[in-house]
């Protein structure tokens, strides 16, 4: 039997607040040499209301600045090593991209 989907929330929420996540700074640039990896711990998880009732959903507080749970493993990582991958990955993309024009 499959646990709950709160369940896994709770779950993933309690491991996120006070550890340290990875944020790759720079990639609006889509130039993966000047990315730089971040890391940032996590101050605060909570769930906000804006002023008509209306439900924004969860999410993490990081320096201050607040970031929807979704966006975990899209801009933020848990582990340095999976940032480097990422940005790794990105490289040799474009690489292989810069080669295939040349062709």
């Amino acid at each position: 039997m499959n646990p709950s989907p709160l369940i896994n929330l709770a779950f993933n929420m309690n491991k996120l607040l006070g550890s340290t996540i990875y944020y790759i700074k720079g990639r609006e640039c889509f130039t993966p040499e000047y990315w730089k990896i971040i890391p940032i711990k996590v101050t605060e998880i909570s769930r906000k209301l804006d002023r008509n009732g209306k439900d924004l959903g969860w999410a993490f507080i990081a320096n201050g600045t607040r970031y929807k749970l979704s966006s975990l493993d899209k801009k933020w990582f848990f582990t340095k090593d999976d940032a480097e991958e990422f940005v790794e990955n990105a490289k040799q993309i474009i690489r292989d991209g810069v080669q295939d024009e040349r062709k």
